[in-house]
């Protein structure tokens, strides 16, 4: 392994790590459609998965100081109203059909929703309930959601305050 690190994949003889760098190959490789159909839907979902980590790590970092989740919450919907706007009257992100970042932007709504203690996120931002909604429908998810294999808390290493 060239860079060591979690998560990685190792497929035959190729190896690679770093989180951004395994789900681009991860589509890429098995359901390619998830990264456009174009280089302006690739170019909006390499965009898009940049400002959901950049949220992701904004309330996450606040847990590493404090276990204060009001705080952490209101960190965390910060850049939220922006994607919403961008979400707009579309079905997904990217447009009619799923993409990654659909699936990162699910995760930010159920971790902050579990930080929240209720649906903190659908009250502030109503439109995302039908979203994730939208995604949680898709072929596989709900049944994936639902079962025994489905991991929905903790969230975070032990370090961070915010554990569930």
């Amino acid at each position: 392994m060239d860079f060591p690190n979690l998560p990685h994949i190792i497929d035959g003889d190729f190896k690679l790590s770093e989180s951004k760098a395994v789900s681009v190959y991860i589509c890429d490789r098995w359901c390619p459609e998830l990264m456009g159909k174009n280089a302006e839907e690739r170019a909006h979902i390499m965009m898009l998965q940049c400002l959901i980590e950049e949220c992701f790590v904004g309330f996450v970092m606040q847990g590493f100081s404090s276990p204060d989740k009001e705080a952490a919450f209101a960190k965390g919907m910060e850049k939220l109203p922006a994607i919403a706007e961008w979400l707009g009257s579309k079905q997904f992100l990217i447009g009619a059909k799923p993409s990654l970042v659909d699936f990162y932007m699910f995760e930010i709504i159920e971790t902050l929703n579990a930080i929240s203690g209720s649906n903190g996120v659908y009250t502030a931002l109503p439109k995302l309930e039908a979203y994730h909604d939208r995604v949680l429908a898709l072929p596989g998810m709900n049944e994936y959601y639902n079962s025994d294999d489905c991991i929905k808390s903790p969230f975070f290493v032990p370090q961070c305050q915010l554990s569930m």
